[in-house]
């Protein structure tokens, strides 16, 4: 009879003093859930450099030869990733020339 491999669950709890645990609990227990929900979402929302070549319809390369030039949008460096905000990548496309439109 083969045997089934054993399920083992782990609980994190939180201890008094821990440092992994002071960030994410006050000084009455209850978890800070606003601040980590405010900071997954941020997470979530950043966009790589692939995305922003597929918003703005060019390569990667030239995402990249942006950021090498300082000319493109600003961008953040998590470790060796880089990151953009939507809204700088919103912003700097606001910066760009407009051709074939008259102004009145």
């Amino acid at each position: 009879m083969p045997s089934q491999p054993l399920a083992l669950i782990v609980t994190a709890v939180p201890v008094p003093g821990d440092w992994r645990w002071d960030s994410t609990y006050n000084s009455s227990g209850n978890q800070k859930r606003s601040e980590m929900a405010t900071m997954d979402s941020v997470l979530e929302t950043l966009l790589n450099e692939h995305d922003v070549a597929r918003i703005t319809g060019l390569s990667v390369a030239s995402v990249r030869r942006w950021r090498l030039l300082r000319q493109g949008p600003k961008y953040i460096k998590i470790g060796a990733a880089v990151r953009y905000k939507p809204e700088a990548v919103s912003a700097w496309l606001e910066t760009r020339p407009t051709c074939g439109g008259r102004q009145a």
